[in-house]
């Protein structure tokens, strides 16, 4: 229960510093509470799971930060991916060759 506690705290003062903070002072604080998460996390998640779940929390933080300060230029990676397992576009945009009626595939 202590690991949770800390770690909440730590993300709140994280959180409250989004705003006020430069990106690199910003980083710096996130690589600090990283490394005392890190232990925190390892008595219960093992020494690979606590890896893990840093880097997306990790990951999550800089994405915020970079959302909330609209960076065009970003250091994070996607949070999530989706794989559309359709295989086909219902859209009929005018200008699409697959879907033009003038198209000799799209008649067959």
């Amino acid at each position: 229960m202590k690991c949770r506690s800390c770690l909440n705290k730590a993300i709140r003062e994280i959180n409250q510093s989004i705003d006020n903070e430069k990106f690199e002072d910003f980083i710096v604080l996130v690589d600090k509470y990283k490394i005392k998460a890190y232990n925190w996390l390892r008595h219960e998640f093992g020494d690979s799971g606590a890896k893990i779940l840093l880097l997306k929390i990790t990951n999550l933080l800089v994405a915020k930060y970079e959302c909330i300060h609209r960076h065009t230029y970003l250091l994070s990676y996607p949070l999530a991916v989706t794989i559309d397992p359709a295989n086909g576009c219902n859209l009929y945009c005018p200008g699409c060759a697959i879907h033009n009626s003038n198209n000799p595939i799209s008649r067959s």
